[in-house]
């Protein structure tokens, strides 16, 4: 018998956990889908009230109502990463959760695989419906202009030139890396957030992040200080040896690509463990 992972066995826990957590999940979509609804309705709505005076620009709107999509994929997400091990938030759920017969990768995963690519599609899906009641409102009300579905070609500029990027969400496909690599590291610190607090996760990782981040800045202002005399002199140095590195291709980009790729990756298997260990206390 397979002790680590069977397919058969991970579509069961699969099964439960969509059965068991139907309710919550309907719930949270609808919530998404009625917060896009409603912001790109007003968007669309007061940006139309002006076409009498300022001429028709569809790119642009489009990229704005892009703009805001994109916000709402962070907020939601991170804060969904956070609900990670919800189902182990009170004595009923936990014995259920992890007395069920699977492995403890098999459970893990099946959290991981909801929050992370679960919603990811039921967010899209929540964009789609929402754009689709968004047109039919605009339409109605406003019969004579042409109201277009919101358009995915413009969210990535696939050139690394500035000239006409006014047309793209995301100026440069680098800045695309680096918020999808902002993003999941994100996502990911919340996830693990979720293993150490089951309840209030969200509100708890946040500020914990808060205070090292605060203290991460101090300590590097300090250092900063009592190496190079002053913070300036600091920036100034780095400015000086910046241009040693511009041999190198996208050298910036990659300089954040890989630390996050590390971030993400650590959260995930640290989150992991920390879940096998919780197991075996709560068993105690």
């Amino acid at each position: 018998m397979n002790n680590f992972f069977d397919i058969k066995r991970f579509g069961l826990v699969l099964s439960k956990d969509l059965q068991e957590n139907a309710k919550n999940y309907l719930m949270t979509f609808l919530t998404l889908f009625g917060m896009l609804t409603l912001i790109l309705t007003l968007m669309s709505w007061s940006y139309y009230q002006t076409l009498s005076y300022v001429p028709y620009e569809p790119t642009l709107h489009n990229n704005w109502l892009l703009g805001v999509a994109s916000f709402f994929f962070l907020v939601f997400g991170v804060y969904y990463a956070s609900t990670t091990m919800n189902v182990t938030n009170n004595k009923t759920k936990c014995i259920s959760y992890l007395s069920f017969p699977a492995s403890n990768f098999e459970k893990f995963f099946s959290r991981w695989l909801i929050v992370t690519v679960g919603f990811i599609i039921a967010f899209f899906v929540a964009l789609f419906l929402a754009d689709i009641v968004r047109m039919f409102i605009c339409s109605m009300r406003y019969p004579d202009v042409d109201i277009k579905m919101i358009s995915l070609k413009t969210l990535v500029n696939p050139s690394n030139e500035w000239k006409g990027t006014e047309h793209y969400t995301f100026p440069q496909i680098q800045f695309f890396i680096l918020s999808l690599c902002w993003y999941f590291s994100s996502q990911a610190v919340f996830l693990l957030g979720s293993t150490f607090w089951n309840k209030n996760s969200f509100i708890k990782t946040f500020a914990t992040m808060f205070v090292i981040a605060q203290l991460f800045g101090l300590t590097a202002t300090i250092t900063a200080s009592l190496a190079f005399g002053s913070v300036d002199k600091y920036v100034n140095a780095m400015e000086t040896i910046r241009p040693m590195f511009d041999v190198f291709d996208n050298f910036e980009t990659w300089f954040m690509i890989i630390p996050s790729i590390i971030n993400i990756l650590f959260c995930w298997v640290l989150a992991y463990f920390r879940f096998t260990e919780s197991e075996i206390v709560k068993r105690w």
